[in-house]
């Protein structure tokens, strides 16, 4: 009885309907807060959130005493029951704990006192991630997320190899840039151990050829080459203080920087996205609760579709059966015959095709042969449908050598029953 409660459609929309719910008022709850004190808030949100804890009590004890504690933890669905099971425990404590900071509040506050009203509101602001549960039932969306975390490991390879070339070219620029400044300052000033003019220490009348911003050290020089590919900053405002280099290393630092940004916008981006794309399709592809959702999906409306097109057949006929020549009718409008077709079942001999759906072989076909026979048509031959017809044909042979021996026995007897001449007995008694 609290199996089928639990796994009942109006339970499991109820509940998701109070999650989002719960998500609104929440999040109205958290605005309003901007503009009112701690005790101003309406006594409606409290309320609202006791209820809301009830109900999710009242869902955890009903899934606990309908599984079981050994299903609850270690069946099919561990992974979400113990998110919601967390996420509920974690109301509750938030709940209890704001009980007892009301009941125990001095008009005196303290850091102890906001850590702890903090830490309430966080707790109830998580329980807004139970949102997620939607995953479990909305084929669209947990097909994202799934899509999304298959593509986390790639995603993590993809960030090392980009963390590579930054660190690469970044010290490569940061070098030409370093030692353009350092050269300069030892023409300047003939001291061989000069420091860089264009370090973060250099005096402001440095500051005008952007390398104090963009490529002063390899840290700097790596955040601009991230920055100049993710659109957080255009890639000339980079390339120009490179220009400005005197020391013949310019060119070459321009040159360096366009083969980065070609190779890491036509090169690493697409093949990134490319493996992100077939990642997520192959993780789409194989999973079985998404596969069962969208195969149901597709035979409902498969049926309804065949449900349609029947009553389009019977149109204003007594009854609600069709005969062959219904059948025919029916198939010379090239919107039916498309129908078939499209559902790869042949149309070229009717007479099979009736035959095949009239299974009672009353001359008439109804609804539900109709919907069945189309639905064993559709398609490629199953592999089921495949082994039936070999089983049958095994069964077949056997019976027909089982007639060929009794043939065979029965030609040896009427051999040895032959009416020889000059022996009437035997005849007589053969036959």
């Amino acid at each position: 009885m609290a199996k089928t409660l639990v796994r009942s459609p109006a339970f499991i929309h109820g509940i998701t309907v109070v999650i989002v719910i719960n998500l609104v008022v929440l999040g109205i709850e958290v605005d309003m807060s901007a503009s009112l004190g701690q005790d101003d808030i309406p006594i409606v949100f409290p309320i609202a959130n006791m209820l809301v804890i009830i109900i999710f009590l009242v869902e955890l004890c009903a899934n606990l005493l309908a599984f079981g504690f050994r299903e609850f933890f270690c069946g099919r669905e561990r992974y979400w029951n113990l998110f919601d099971f967390f996420i509920i425990l974690v109301s509750v404590l938030e709940t209890v704990l704001e009980f007892w900071a009301q009941t125990s509040s001095t008009s005196q506050v303290s850091a102890s006192h906001l850590r702890f009203a903090r830490a309430v509101r966080l707790a109830r602001a998580l329980r807004g991630i139970r949102v997620m549960r939607l995953l479990r039932y909305v084929s669209a969306l947990r097909t994202l997320v799934l899509s999304i975390m298959s593509s986390l490991h790639s995603l993590l390879w993809t960030l090392v190899l980009l963390l590579l070339v930054f660190y690469s070219f970044g010290v490569l620029f940061t070098q030409l840039v370093l030692d353009d400044c350092r050269l300069q300052e030892m023409l300047a000033t003939g001291n061989r151990n000069a420091l860089p003019v264009c370090n973060r220490n250099a005096p402001p009348v440095f500051e005008d050829r952007g390398a104090v911003e963009f490529w002063t050290s390899v840290p700097d020089s790596m955040l601009t080459l991230f920055m100049s590919i993710t659109g957080g900053l255009d890639w000339y405002s980079a390339l120009k203080p490179l220009t400005s280099l005197e020391t013949g290393s310019g060119p070459l630092a321009v040159v360096c920087l366009l083969i980065y940004i070609t190779f890491t916008c036509f090169a690493v981006i697409n093949v990134m996205t490319a493996v992100f794309c077939s990642t997520a399709m192959d993780s789409a592809a194989a999973d079985k609760d998404l596969a069962v959702m969208k195969q149901m999906q597709r035979h409902s409306s498969q049926v309804h579709e065949l449900q349609h097109m029947f009553h389009e057949i019977v149109g204003e006929n007594d009854g609600d059966e069709v005969s062959i020549e219904d059948f025919k009718r029916a198939l010379s409008s090239p919107k039916f015959a498309g129908f078939l077709e499209s559902m790869s079942i042949s149309t070229e001999d009717v007479g099979v095709l009736f035959t095949f759906m009239d299974t009672d072989r009353s001359g008439l076909v109804d609804l539900d042969e109709f919907v069945n026979g189309c639905l064993n048509l559709h398609g490629p031959a199953k592999s089921l449908q495949l082994a039936r017809m070999s089983f049958e044909n095994k069964l077949t042979r056997r019976e027909i050598k089982t007639l060929k021996f009794a043939v065979g026995e029965v030609r040896r007897l009427l051999h040895h029953c032959v009416l020889r001449p000059g022996n009437q007995q035997q005849s007589v008694f053969c036959v």
